[in-house]
């Protein structure tokens, strides 16, 4: 930040976030459907997900690092097959990151596929999200 914005936590703030997205989507006539809704993982009971043969509870004691990687992907999967048995039109997933061994690192991304038939929706959504982002980032005292 800009020393004028309070500082950013995700796991604090990101989820209230999309909950506040919600209603704006569905007020644009958007069905949305939730991956969740509380802090909660939508991977509970530590699943193989992705079927790659891993799990984060083996890996615990041995390599904590590899264990988390390991949650992390399979969390990710789990959140697009929840979107995929939803028939989801569009994925949104927000993130905020951080580099802390870099202070000089900043910005902001929007990603999107450009290997789907909808690649030219898929690549005015992001660039919509970017200029919005581009606008209230700077507006809410951050660079």
């Amino acid at each position: 930040g800009n020393g004028a914005a309070p500082a950013l936590n995700a796991a604090d703030i990101i989820l209230e976030m999309a909950l506040v997205l919600r209603p704006r989507l569905e007020a644009l006539g958007f069905t949305v459907v939730m991956t969740r809704e509380t802090d909660d993982p939508v991977n509970e009971g530590d699943v193989d997900v992705n079927d790659d043969g891993l799990t984060s509870g083996y890996w615990r004691t041995r390599d904590p690092a590899k264990a988390d990687r390991i949650r992390d992907i399979d969390e990710l999967q789990a959140r697009i097959l929840f979107c995929n048995e939803a028939n989801a039109d569009l994925l949104i997933s927000m993130h905020i990151n951080a580099f802390p061994e870099d202070a000089a690192v900043n910005g902001y991304e929007t990603w999107y596929s450009s290997t789907r038939p909808f690649t030219a929706q898929n690549r005015r959504f992001a660039q919509i999200v970017f200029d919005q982002l581009g606008e209230w980032l700077p507006a809410a005292g951050y660079n």
